[in-house]
């Protein structure tokens, strides 16, 4: 705020390119006032934009120079005046640049020599012989010898991407002048690599479905085949995901399994997930399937005593109990009526429990205190929630409904920054009752906003200092009222603050003064 010529910009001794100028100063000769006067980032000596330069050269980032030719990527003077943009800028670096205003026979197009794919032939070139000027004339993206969309093809094979071989089979994948006329869509492409195409066009029969020979699963018959024996037309008709020698949706499968996915078995116990046909008409979905491995399925529509409840015999704890059951003594009908997640013996949810303890998670110590953590009986009825949880284990619970003088507050004795005083006290001395009185993020002895400090420095982050100078990043005491926004940042470490706002001429506070450019 007190540089000479009133040079009052933002940040205005900061230095990105670290030359001893700042980056935006407000008094540098000639009256170059614009933004980043003097950063460099090609590092060649000028200024990116400099202000001054020999022939009024005023353009954006004159002398910035991306490929290092020695000629400023867009400059202002260069013979037969070349001022388009990028003039001198070479992606290839085939000593021609990318867009040249000047090149023979008037090429002035997008790229004129720019080569992708390293030919000796400009991409898009606006010279060629026999006028090839589509888009990316010469681009060959299978490197066959062949461009990719030429324009000259013998027989006239303009179509798009007439050569590509993404198979490589010696075949263009959408040829234009096959025999027979073949024309589809990637007529030649193989996925399956079986030596018949995906989709051709040509085959006897009449073949002609989507992937009429594609295999994923390998068994010698195509996945949707158009002229299998007895009509087997559905989707997938010979797809085995568990290659168990009968297909997933067979349609000519004995006493009419039609149903979906009819043998597949994702545990692989000999019975099908769901059978249409089994004993006792156990039609139920995933009939068989067991999760646990326990000899039950996890759904089955015929166990004694009418067990049919969703996964009836599902044992996530392992304990020999089912997680659900619908039978056990007492009536124990709740919902995972025998887990444990803590593995103490005692259910989380507990439905018998000596005092009727039924709350949600009786018996749950995340803590491992061995006290529960939402216990309905304990001595003085602390029933609040997780009473007893203690996140910076110091031997007092972080929420407790029975401490001296009735310290009820949330987390009344959590430390985050361990030093011997809650993080939010509500007994302190001079009542020190603000949010996180006594935390220290910078760790200086003085909390970050405490809340009887001399000359009442009430402020947020009183003492904060992000650049450890030793002086406070926005103090409330400081001499001349300095109360600006982090008033002694430096960010360039130059010594002089990025913002001050104490200084000699003129130090006020920051909303006074707002950045000019």
């Amino acid at each position: 705020m007190w540089q000479p010529a009133r040079g009052r910009g933002k940040d205005a001794s900061i230095e990105r390119d670290v030359d001893g100028v700042p980056d935006r100063s407000m008094w540098q000769p000639a009256r170059g006032r614009g933004k980043d006067a003097s950063i460099e980032r090609d590092v060649d000596g000028v200024p990116d934009r400099s202000m001054w330069q020999p022939a009024r050269g005023r353009g954006k980032d004159a002398s910035i120079e991306r490929d290092v030719d020695g000629v400023p990527d867009r400059s202002m003077w260069q013979p037969a005046r070349g001022r388009g943009k990028d003039a001198s800028i070479e992606r290839d670096v085939d000593g021609v640049p990318d867009r040249s205003m000047w090149q023979p026979a008037r090429g002035r197009g997008k790229d004129a020599s720019i080569e992708r794919d390293v030919d000796g032939v400009p991409d898009r070139s606006m010279w060629q012989p026999a006028r090839g000027r589509g888009k990316d004339a010469s681009i060959e993206r299978d490197v066959d010898g062949v461009p990719d969309r030429s324009m000259w093809q013998p027989a006239r094979g303009r179509g798009k991407d007439a050569s590509i071989e993404r198979d490589v089979d010696g075949v263009p994948d959408r040829s234009m002048w096959q025999p027979g006329r073949g024309r589809g869509k990637d007529a030649s492409i193989e996925r399956d690599v079986d030596g018949v195409p995906d989709r051709s066009m040509w085959q006897p029969g009449r073949g002609r479905g989507k992937d009429a020979s594609i295999e994923r699963d390998v068994d010698g018959v195509p996945d949707r085949s158009m002229w299998q024996p007895a009509r087997g037309r559905g989707k997938d008709a010979s797809i085995e995901r568990d290659v168990d020698g009968v297909p997933d949706r067979s349609m000519w499968q004995p006493a009419r399994g039609r149903g979906k996915d009819a043998s597949i078995e994702r545990d692989v116990d000999g019975v099908p997930d769901r059978s249409m046909w089994q004993p006792g008409r156990g039609r139920g979905k995933d009939a068989s399937i067991e999760r646990d491995v326990d000899g039950v399925p996890d759904r089955s529509m015929w166990q004694p005593a009418r067990g049919r409840g969703k996964d009836a015999s599902i044992e996530r704890d392992v304990d020999g109990v089912p997680d659900r059951s619908m039978w056990q003594p007492g009536r124990g009908r709740g919902k995972d009526a025998s887990i444990e997640r803590d593995v103490d013996g005692v259910p989380d949810r507990s439905m018998w429990q000596p005092g009727r303890g039924r709350g949600k998670d009786a018996s749950i110590e995340r803590d491992v205190d061995g006290v529960p953590d939402r216990s309905m009986w304990q001595p003085g009825r602390g029933r609040g929630k997780d009473a007893s949880i203690e996140r910076d284990v110091d031997g007092v619970p972080d929420r407790s409904m029975w401490q001296p003088a009735r310290g009820r507050g949330k987390d009344a004795s959590i430390e985050r920054d361990v030093d011997g005083v809650p993080d939010r006290s509500m007994w302190q001395p001079g009542r020190g009752r603000g949010k996180d009185a006594s935390i220290e993020r910078d760790v200086d002895g003085v909390p970050d906003r405490s809340m009887w400090q001399p000359a009442r420095g009430r402020g947020k982050d009183a003492s904060i200092e992000r650049d450890v100078d030793g002086v406070p990043d926005r103090s409330m005491w400081q001499p001349a009222r300095g109360r600006g926004k982090d008033a002694s940042i430096e960010r360039d470490v130059d010594g002089v603050p990025d913002r001050s706002m104490w200084q000699p001429a003129r130090a006020r506070k920051g909303r006074k003064y707002r950045e000019r450019c």
